[in-house]
């Protein structure tokens, strides 16, 4: 049909949907927009079915809906081959009704995706007059009565202040004041000159939604200046300083170190699961809720990495026993009245099916290795040591005199309420008390020029020594000695119960001279006087 062409043929010309209905299929003679009434029936041109809610715009005649306002008209009014007399129709409709009305019918068309962007309501009249002038032209139609025009209000178009020397300065170049002016008005704005060297720029119809203040008339003028033809200036001024996050260093650089030896950063959610929580042995109530949750498992903001490692594992045992886990990311305690702290905490977890000093002494060594890169000797203390760890396995970390981290084994408690198959061994760090401990770079240390005499030596001693202190003294009594290494630890039938038996290798060393037996078998007796001391004792 002509007609369908036309209305087809303004839409893409001008962005303006219109619709033509059958005179002699519309009830009444007249047509106007309302509510839809729930449940009330509607065939669409495409011949689909529709039940209607009584939140839709629709077009009605005076006995039923002939179209969906903004969307598509009906089956019955629509302009066949036959039709003689035509209605014009051409509006605007509120662009969140249309959204709203096609997603809940299914229902899409040309119209509708112009209409949900919002059009201006100054564009119905263009489009029926440009509509009229072709149908005139292409189909000898004849105009039988009046433009009806039902609009609700009348926008007032946007007018905004403009300074010609303003423009200008802006953008850098002088352009004359007459050719700024004829600039705008080719674009369609109104310009009239007001007072005190300045102009009043009335926006037209279909500049409405994207220019909002003076500077975009001012963009506009450089726009059709030419960017290209403004000079380039380079940028002038001091550079601001910013100091350096020197514990944002130190986390990439322990990353770095954990990720070049073959362990696993693990990204987990700060949302954690109250059960979770709950499971790892911590008070729920101690920590911050998040008020519009997405869901339940996630209504908390975790203040330990322990919850959802334990969580990590219990996810990834199925693959493997031996994981070699770590998370370096931040943990969140409330404070009365303020924001919440937030604390940078690094995680390393160990797994195997049967746990025990072999796994504690790995993740010891992982302790002793981190910190040796950072120049960092720490030492353990068995005292007062947190919920989730093992009471006898385990041990606080302490670099400086401070408490830094905790070494432990999971407490079986904590493994059994996550339904672990596998024995985790934790080593926690709080970076922000450790990061003042932390050397920047490593010390070059010459190697000495002569070698080392290495001596073996088998101790016993009670069970309820600590190896670090046992360690400790030996360093302690000799100033030759260089490094000590525990390689066999036995517990068993051939010694008494209650004991344990060491065996060490001793290196001993000077810078200026190679030692003789005599000097090392003086040290060796300095280091035996001083372990009697804590009841440690040679086996012969």
């Amino acid at each position: 049909s002509n007609v369908v062409d036309v209305t087809n043929y303004v839409r893409l010309e001008l962005g303006q949907p219109l619709h033509a209905f059958d005179f002699e299929h519309i009830e009444g003679g007249n047509i106007v927009v309302r509510r839809a009434r729930r449940g009330e029936p509607f065939q669409a041109l495409d011949e689909s079915e529709h039940v209607l809610a009584d939140d839709m715009l629709v077009i009605v005649d005076a006995k039923k809906p002939i179209a969906i306002a903004g969307i598509m008209g009906g089956l019955r009014s629509g302009v066949t081959q036959s039709t003689t007399r035509i209605v014009l129709e051409v509006a605007t409709f509120d662009a969140h009704s249309i959204r709203q009305t096609w997603r809940a019918l299914n229902l899409q068309s040309d119209s509708q995706q112009l209409y949900e962007k919002g059009l201006s309501p100054e564009l119905p009249a263009y489009g029926m007059a440009r509509a009229v002038e072709l149908l005139k032209e292409i189909a000898s139609a004849r105009v039988v009565s009046e433009m009806q025009d039902a609009r609700s209000n009348t926008n007032r178009p946007s007018v905004f202040l403009l300074r010609p020397l303003r423009t200008n300065a802006l953008i850098g170049v002088d352009i004359p004041v007459d050719i700024q002016r004829a600039m705008l008005e080719r674009l369609g704005f109104a310009v009239e000159e007001g007072k005190n060297d300045t102009w009043q720029a009335r926006v037209p119809f279909w500049r409405q939604h994207d220019i909002e203040a003076d500077v975009d008339l001012i963009e506009e003028v450089a726009r059709l200046y030419g960017y290209h033809n403004l000079p380039s200036v380079l940028p002038f001024g001091e550079i601001p300083h910013r100091d350096r996050d020197t514990l944002l260093d130190r986390e990439e650089e322990l990353k770095d170190a954990l990720a070049s030896t073959g362990w696993t950063e693990v990204y987990a959610n700060s949302f954690v699961d109250p059960e979770d929580v709950k499971r790892a042995g911590m008070n729920v109530e101690s920590a911050l809720r998040v008020e519009n949750p997405l869901v339940e498992d996630q209504a908390l903001m975790r203040t330990s990495l322990i919850s959802t490692m334990l969580r990590t594992i219990a996810d990834n045992q199925h693959l493997q026993n031996a994981l070699r886990l770590f998370e370096l990311s931040r943990v969140y305690e409330p404070r009365a009245g303020d924001l919440p702290v937030e604390r940078s905490m690094l995680l390393i977890a160990l797994t195997d099916t049967e746990g025990g000093e072999d796994l504690f002494r790995a993740a010891k060594g992982i302790l002793e290795r981190l910190m040796n890169t950072f120049c960092v000797s720490p030492q353990l203390d068995r005292s007062n040591l947190p919920h989730w760890a093992h009471p006898g396995r385990g041990a606080l970390i302490v670099a400086d005199d401070e408490h830094v981290g905790t070494i432990a084994e999971v407490h079986p408690l904590l493994i059994r309420a996550f339904n672990l198959d596998v024995v985790p061994v934790f080593v926690e760090l709080d970076l922000p008390i450790l990061e003042p401990c932390l050397k920047s770079g490593a010390t070059y240390h010459e190697p000495s020029a002569y070698p080392y005499v290495f001596r073996d030596v088998s101790l016993l001693s009670d069970e309820a020594t600590d190896y670090e202190m046992i360690e400790r003294t030996i360093q302690g009594a000799s100033t030759l000695l260089r490094s000590v290494e525990l390689f066999d630890l036995y517990r068993g039938s051939q010694i008494e119960a209650g004991k344990k038996s060491l065996a060490m290798h001793l290196a001993f060393g000077a810078d200026d001279r190679t030692l003789t037996s005599d000097e090392v078998d003086t040290h060796m007796g300095a280091i035996s006087l001083a372990l009697q001391s804590l009841g440690v004792t040679a086996r012969e």
